[in-house]
């Protein structure tokens, strides 16, 4: 408000008003007197009213001022006496009022200020300050729309009063002091053997007053008020819940204090509460929004002479992923990540291994370039419960290791097994070497096993520890090439084997896993006869047939599942989405024959097929089984890459495959954008009703290695694309002349998004 005065307005009318009969003399003496408003009660006030008596003032506009304002006061001699002022609105209703002591003694001018207070004729003024109408400046309270003094025994609380029941008398639950009677005031009264002050059975005094209290016991959620500020029923020190910037909690002592807080933008990311933050370390506006939700993302680089292809992607323990890949061709290329670091990996004819570990903020952790003077293929990798990561494949020569780790130096090829820490260093590493070549084509960790597959066509020490082992030998098979799960402890001791006679028999990479209860679940593709066991011999019809079998945590074989037809068809994943269920994925040419189930293709339509089938883990019985039309035909240097996973944040499946023409699944079709191949992502519900369907596409061939969910619901794939690839809003392009590699986020489509 404006401090303003109206001297020059109202003083000569209120040199009249205030003249008080002291005759015709002109006025000697002059009060300025300053109103002020603190709590603003007269906002709405067009008048003031002064006098000596309430019902003798006289009334003069305010016009458009405001408080704090002030007026002069004339006299005709020395004054001392009490002045009321009022705050009056149009309708002449007081708004607000007080009375101030009004001196004029020595000299002929003074000061003197005022504070308007309630009038107590408003409802709404009950309990505000006031002043008394006495001849004096006392304050009292409104109360029932007068002005009173309050104290004990007038039936009002006040001050320090805990009670008052209008009269001063003790022993009626309301002392003669205005205080609570009885257990809990904190006064030991007649009859109480002690009183806290609280009316708790905790603390130095029970409930009535009668004896010692219970021990507080922090976490009850009973709230001991005596010694406990708080009392949430837990121990635990919440935080506040996400988007608060402050907050009180109950820590681990029942103690109130202010809560940590989580917010968008308070460069700290929680994956509990967000997918990301902007402002976070190794984050960045181009991977998050300002909503803390994640962006797609595309990582595309030219592979200048060399081509990266990725062989296996599995979810780590830390909430990030491993991807590897095998390197071929003569050049080098920055592989880079999405924060814009790069690695840079080399080639000079000779294919090396790289394993790449990403965090959950798609950053690489850590690189490791598996080389020697030859070849090494990495065939397949697996993470333990211990958060260590297995690596195997095959070697020719040597591979150049860090010191104090080695593996023995061979005139051909053999295998491998390299384990690491999280954080990329080399812990173990094992090599199997035979007389003639043999392959470990996949591994799979559970809590205390490792299991192997390894395909051999001559003798074999399958032993890794120093001491010999009985039973640890792969004898050379008679004819064709035998293939064996092999099972051994944490500690690489020899459980067991497994052995299964079958054609050229080739386990995907996604094409092996081990549950809780140690059971295994493999695929074989095979291109001849095959024999599971003494009894169970599976046919072949075609360029290419295959199966899944279960085998026990003592490796006994408990089931299978066929794959036949009359040309070729591929199991190329298996993934394990619930405890009973089990999910397939593959291609097949016209027909099929799965277990008992018999298709064929209407004759006119398209004959190269995915299919996506769920099947019970305990006898493989297929549940239901869906066809997906246009799918890539597969050849000697391209075969068929089909990735099943399940959403870790919904029931949904998804698939991700390669098709050429047009892609049809149900009512829905689609075609590729120009010639060679593109991708298609879909999803599907745990009964495989589609759900939606995208593409990734470009100008020349897109293929897709490899697909995970993460644990935000999101999926990374990577693969090989010419000339340029797009996805949704975001495309890369590259020479014509080289091949170049993706790595993609995408969030999954809203359910029933089907073009």
């Amino acid at each position: 408000m404006k401090f303003t005065s109206h001297i020059g307005r109202v003083s000569a009318l209120l040199g009249i008003l205030f003249s008080f009969n002291f005759g015709c003399e002109e006025p000697k003496y002059f009060v300025q007197l300053t109103i002020n408003d603190p709590d603003n009660l007269a906002a709405n006030a067009s008048r003031l009213g002064v006098g000596k008596a309430l019902n003798e003032l006289r009334v003069v506009g305010l016009g458009d001022e405001t408080f704090p304002t002030s007026i002069a006061l004339s006299y005709k001699s020395k004054v001392e006496e009490l002045v009321w002022v009022e705050a009056l609105d149009l309708d002449g209703d007081v708004l607000a009022r007080s009375r101030v002591l009004i001196e004029v003694k020595k000299k002929k001018t003074a000061e003197a200020s005022v504070d308007l207070l309630s009038p107590c004729e408003l409802s709404s003024s009950t309990g505000q300050s006031c002043v008394m109408n006495s001849d004096s400046l006392s304050l009292g309270t409104c109360v029932e729309k007068s002005c009173r003094v309050l104290s004990c025994g007038d039936g009002y609380k006040s001050g320090t009063e805990t009670c008052d029941d209008g009269n001063t008398l003790s022993g009626d639950g309301c002392s003669s002091q205005c205080q609570v009677e009885g257990c809990g005031n904190g006064v030991i009264e007649d009859g109480e053997a002690c009183d806290d002050g609280y009316a708790d059975a905790c603390g130095t005094c029970n409930a009535d007053c009668t004896g010692p209290g219970q021990e507080a016991i922090c976490g009850d959620g009973e709230q001991c008020l005596e010694s406990e500020e708080c009392d949430d029923g837990n121990t635990t020190t919440e935080k506040c819940e996400y988007g608060l910037e402050a907050c009180t909690v109950c820590n681990s002592a029942c103690e109130s204090m202010a809560g940590a807080t989580n917010y968008c933008g308070d460069e700290m990311l929680v994956p509990e509460d967000e997918e990301c933050d902007p402002s976070a370390e190794n984050y960045s506006t181009t991977t998050c929004t300002e909503e803390c939700k994640h962006k797609n993302w595309l990582i595309a680089q030219n592979s200048e002479g060399l081509k990266i292809k990725a062989i296996k992607m599995i979810n780590a323990a830390s909430g990030g992923f491993y991807l590897a890949a095998q390197v071929s061709g003569t050049g080098t290329i920055d592989l880079p990540d999405i924060h814009g670091q790069t690695n840079t990996i080399e080639a000079t004819g000779k294919v090396r291994g790289i394993v790449i570990a990403y965090d959950q903020y798609a950053q690489a952790k850590w690189v490791q370039i598996l080389a020697g003077n030859n070849h090494v293929f990495v065939k397949s990798i697996a993470e333990s419960p211990e958060g260590k990561l297995f690596v195997v494949g095959q070697y020719w020569e040597n591979i150049v290791l860090p010191d104090g780790f080695s593996v023995t130096d061979v005139q051909e090829h053999s295998s491998f097994l390299l384990s690491y820490s999280n954080e990329g260093e080399l812990e173990v590493s094992k090599d199997f070497v035979g007389t003639d070549s043999s392959e470990i084509q996949n591994i799979a960790l559970s809590q205390d096993k490792i299991i192997l597959v390894i395909s051999n066509n001559s003798a074999l020490d399958i032993n890794m520890t120093e001491s010999p082992v009985v039973n640890a030998l792969l004898s050379a098979p008679i004819s064709n090439e035998d293939l064996y799960v092999v099972a051994y402890n944490a500690e690489y001791s020899f459980l067991w084997k497994k052995q299964f006679t079958c054609d050229a028999a080739q386990v995907p990479a996604y094409g092996l896993l081990i549950n809780s209860d140690d059971e295994i679940y493999m695929i074989m593709n095979y291109s001849s006869t095959c024999f599971l066991d003494g009894t169970t011999t599976l046919g072949h019809q075609g360029l290419g047939d295959s199966v899944l079998v279960s085998v026990s945590s003592s490796g006994v074989l408990e089931s299978h599942l066929p794959f036949n037809g009359d040309y070729a068809q591929y199991f190329s994943a298996v993934k394990l989405i619930s405890s009973d269920t089990i999910l397939l994925s593959g291609y097949f040419f016209d027909n099929y024959t799965l277990r008992l189930t018999e298709y064929e293709t209407p004759e006119g339509e398209p004959r190269e097929h995915c299919i996506l089938t769920s099947a019970r883990t305990t006898d493989l019985k297929p549940n239901w089984t869906t066809h997906i039309q246009g799918c890539r035909e597969p050849s000697t240097s391209n075969p068929h890459r089909a990735f099943v996973t399940n959403s870790s944040v919904s029931d949904n499946i998804a698939l991700a495959s390669e098709f050429s023409g047009t892609l049809s699944i149900g009512e829905y079709t689609t075609s590729v954008s120009s010639d060679g191949s593109d991708i298609f992502w879909s999803t599907f519900s745990l009964e495989g009703t589609l759900l939606s369907s995208e593409t990734v596409n470009g100008a020349g061939d897109n293929d897709i290695y490899g697909m995970i969910g993460l644990d935000d619901g999101t999926y990374i794939s990577s693969g090989t694309f010419s000339e340029g690839i797009v996805f949704r809003t975001l495309s890369e392009t590259i020479d014509t002349a080289d091949n170049g590699f993706y790595l993609l986020r995408s969030q999954p489509l809203s359910p029933s998004i089907v073009p």
